[in-house]
């Protein structure tokens, strides 16, 4: 009983440790959105000064006003080049946070099943009882080694041997 009390408190480590990689997930998915929008405001704000000064280019300008025009729009441009850099690091941290998630998911479950098995009694769960006798058949199949060759036949046909009971 004493493994399966500390097995409890790893699955509670376990599940703490989730939750705050399912929390950093949803903070990275907000920073992304709020980069997103800065993108979009900035590519925004440029079409509509572009659509300004072109208007006002139609009528006059100075050579004084022309050259501010571009060395603006040229700093401009380079700020949506920079948004478009750190939106696509925010969508890389996403992405990083969201394979994080998956290892703490599987941990969970892997430290669940530890449970399950340590305080696993014959008969008591027949589903159970079939899983355990199944397993070292599905693990032996699955640890083919990787030049063994097989036709899909085969390996459905050691598949349904290995799961029959």
């Amino acid at each position: 009983m004493k493994r399966l009390a500390l097995l409890r408190t790893l699955l509670e480590r376990e599940q703490k440790r989730r939750d705050e990689q399912m929390a950093a997930v949803r903070a990275a998915v907000a920073n992304a959105e709020t980069q997103q929008q800065q993108a979009e405001g900035l590519a925004t704000y440029r079409t509509d000064y572009c659509r300004k000064w072109s208007a006002q280019f139609q009528q006059a300008a100075t050579i004084e006003i022309l050259r501010s025009y571009q060395g603006f729009l040229s700093r401009l441009d380079q700020a949506i080049t920079q948004q478009q850099s750190v939106l696509e690091h925010a969508h890389r941290m996403v992405e990083a946070h969201r394979q994080r998630l998956v290892q703490r998911e599987i941990r969970v479950a892997t430290v669940e099943r530890l449970i399950q098995l340590d305080a696993y009694t014959p008969s008591a769960d027949p589903e159970l009882d079939a899983a355990v006798k199944m397993s070292p058949k599905l693990t032996a199949l699955l640890q083919q080694d990787m030049h063994e060759r097989a036709t899909m036949a085969e390996s459905r046909h050691q598949l349904t041997k290995a799961i029959s009971l």
